[in-house]
């Protein structure tokens, strides 16, 4: 067996909460889908490219 790692580094607690944040924005408050969610990814995927180095 091996260790599951949901997203690599100290900050995926921080990924887990900015993704259902952007998914919430956009299922109950009516924000655009498309907007929100690559906004949010563009914003997360630099956090865990700075949490890799």
């Amino acid at each position: 067996m091996q260790p599951w790692v949901s997203m690599p580094g100290a900050g995926y607690l921080q990924v887990r909460d900015g993704m259902m944040a952007a998914v919430e924005r956009a299922v109950f408050q009516g924000a655009d889908v498309d907007t929100t969610l690559r906004a949010k990814q563009d914003e997360l995927a630099a956090l865990i490219r700075t949490d890799r180095k």
